[in-house]
C-alpha cells in the first residue's frame, strides 16, 4: 500500500491525503475539508468493507492503520485506480466548492451536515487552548 500510495503522490495523482488512524474517516473528512476550504458529499455505503458494519458510527469513526482518504482529481482517477488495482479502494464521494461536509449513512439517510468553515474555527480554537 505505502509503495503504491507513494508512487501515486510522486506522479501527481493525489491532491491531498489523510490517514484514518486518529478519529477514523469522519475526522479525516472534516480535517481535510476545513484544511482545504472545501466541502464534500460522501456515502458510507461506498466505503470498501462497509457491508461488515451495521452502524454508521462504527464505520465513520473506526480507527485503524494503513487506511487513507485520498483526494484525487477527476482527470487522474483512472491512473490512480490502475496503481491501486491490487489494493482495496473505492470512490466514496466528491469534493465541492461549498464548504459543507455531507455524509449519507449505511441506510441511505443523511447523518452529517457540517459547515466546514465553522468546524475549522472550532477545531482551531480547541487546539489553541491546549497549547
Amino acid at each position: 500500500l505505502m509503495l503504491a500510495l507513494g508512487n501515486a503522490v510522486r506522479q501527481g495523482l493525489v491532491r491531498a491525503c489523510h490517514d484514518l488512524s486518529e478519529g477514523g474517516l469522519g475526522v479525516a473528512l472534516a480535517e481535510m475539508g476545513f484544511g482545504g476550504g472545501l466541502g464534500c458529499m460522501v456515502s458510507l455505503r461506498k466505503v470498501p468493507g462497509a457491508q461488515r458494519f451495521r452502524r454508521d458510527g462504527y464505520l465513520l469513526f473506526s480507527e485503524s492503520n494503513t487506511r487513507f482518504l485520498c483526494e484525487v482529481p477527476v482527470a487522474r482517477r483512472a491512473s490512480f485506480e490502475r496503481l491501486m488495482r491490487n489494493i482495496p479502494h473505492g470512490m466514496i464521494g466528491r469534493t465541492q466548492a461549498e464548504p459543507v461536509l455531507g455524509i449519507v449513512g449505511l441506510h441511505n439517510d443523511e447523518i452529517v451536515r457540517l459547515d466546514s468553515g465553522e468546524a475549522g474555527k472550532v477545531w482551531s480554537r480547541a487546539l489553541t487552548r491546549r497549547l
